[in-house]
């Protein structure tokens, strides 16, 4: 359920609790942050941390692109090392609902048909409103055909990184915090 594109938000809710899930996962503690943070300067190899962002289980690639390489859903990553710290991007990966990025809020719509519909919003005037779905597809929707619509959180699914050891998260925040700037990953 966290791999999907649709997750839906009450699903993966009522699959924690059923299953104790939120006891497991990483938490962001002062301690792992330390420990992260102090790994990725020291130990983090971006090429490896490269390889993990890659990895199909992740799903990384399919929502964020890099200099326009990838999927749209998410922001482009092409400038994310020199424009973010490593404490707001291990906190991005971990919680990622904590703080989202302008203009990647999501949009909830109930439909009159019942159907809930989610979708980072491009454009709307009087008649029509445009979202980028968690697919990465292009959705028009009717106005007339909305009957609730409300702001929703980040598409980027919790529990995201939870396959990863503490060492890989080291790497992939290593890659992440090296994008942008000079060298082989600018």
């Amino acid at each position: 359920a966290l791999a999907s594109q649709n997750a839906s938000t009450e699903l993966l809710a009522a699959i924690r609790l059923a299953g104790s899930l939120g006891d497991s996962g990483w938490k962001l503690t002062d301690d792992l942050k330390t420990r992260i943070l102090s790994g990725v300067e020291k130990d983090g190899d971006p090429r490896l941390g490269e390889s993990i962002y890659r990895r199909n289980d992740l799903q990384c690639t399919s929502c964020h692109a890099i200099a326009g390489a990838g999927g749209r859903v998410g922001p482009d990553l092409v400038s994310i090392g020199a424009s973010a710290q490593d404490d707001y991007l291990l906190e991005s990966i971990i919680e990622p609902n904590k703080k989202v990025k302008e203009n990647f809020h999501s949009t909830l719509i109930l439909d009159v048909d019942g159907q809930v519909i989610s979708g980072i919003p491009i454009r709307e005037d009087d008649q029509t409103l445009v979202i980028r779905n968690p697919r990465d597809e292009i959705q028009s929707i009717p106005k007339a055909n909305i009957e609730d619509r409300r702001e929703g959180r980040s598409l980027m699914p919790d529990g995201g990184v939870d396959l990863l050891t503490e060492k890989e998260i080291v790497h992939l925040l290593r890659f992440l915090s090296v994008l942008g700037e000079p060298g082989d990953f600018a």
